[in-house]
């Protein structure tokens, strides 16, 4: 409501002035990361606390910026993350990892098409572009983790990419903050 009466005012788009909201209130909910969740905690819990922090601030700042379009942020992650979860109970991570980027590359693709307009907006694309590529990017890395679960050592695997593989089954909680 804010937002809309100050949209009015200043003839400055919604969509815009939520953008400009959303990256804003970044900076304080990364700081209030940085300077107290980065530190060494001392419990066992401190990762899923971690986790559980940009989770809870990280949808936060995409409802206020994207309201009802982050149902396709989750649909897209809970998608990518049970490709992810089955490929590695088959035991077939690349097959899995290859609909996962034909599933993210095809949803943009559709999302696309249904909200083109004649005049540029931000809406849920935008945000889901990154997305996408965050999500291609992650199933690969979990496709390159099978490689090194295969290989005899890790020093055997010579690929730019080593630091990078997933070895494990990723948490639900752990792919929400990607």
């Amino acid at each position: 409501m804010v937002v809309k009466s100050l949209s009015t005012t200043t003839g400055v788009p919604e969509s815009v002035l939520r953008l400009l909201f959303t990256i804003i209130l970044s900076y304080p909910v990364s700081l209030l990361y940085r300077f107290t969740l980065l530190r060494p905690l001392k419990t066992k819990w401190a990762p899923f606390i971690r986790n559980l922090y940009v989770v809870v601030t990280g949808l936060a700042l995409s409802y206020f910026h994207n309201g009802s379009g982050i149902k396709h942020t989750l649909i897209a992650t809970i998608v990518t993350w049970l490709f992810c979860w089955i490929g590695n109970i088959v035991g077939n991570r690349s097959l899995f990892a290859i609909a996962a980027f034909l599933f993210n590359i095809t949803y943009l693709t559709v999302g696309y098409y249904v909200v083109q307009t004649g005049d540029y907006g931000i809406d849920w694309t935008m945000t889901q572009c990154v997305l996408c590529l965050r999500m291609i990017g992650f199933s690969m890395d979990f496709m390159d983790g099978e490689k090194l679960l295969k290989s005899k050592s890790k020093s055997s695997v010579a690929n730019i990419h080593s630091k990078n593989f997933i070895s494990s089954g990723p948490q639900k909680v752990e792919i929400s903050t990607t």
